[in-house]
């Protein structure tokens, strides 16, 4: 595992449960981008448009992981 696979898995680790996020929350509409780790989303948040980073299950040896920011 590469330094930044194991700093990403600690950071979601450490994230308090209220600050994690639940694919059911996300609506996910057109892709706009790609990448080697993963996909970039057009999506919707609680009524916010936002961009949702999905990385590929084995991007970081683990299931699937999804960010999001609000555009």
């Amino acid at each position: 595992m590469t330094r930044e696979k194991g700093e990403i898995l600690q950071l979601r680790g450490s994230l308090p449960s209220a600050k994690q996020l639940s694919l059911p929350d996300l609506q996910f509409q057109e892709a706009i981008g790609a990448g080697s780790f993963g996909k970039v989303y057009r999506g919707v948040f609680k009524g916010h448009t936002v961009a949702i980073k999905r990385y590929r299950p084995m991007a970081l040896s683990c299931k699937s992981e999804v960010h999001y920011s609000s555009a």
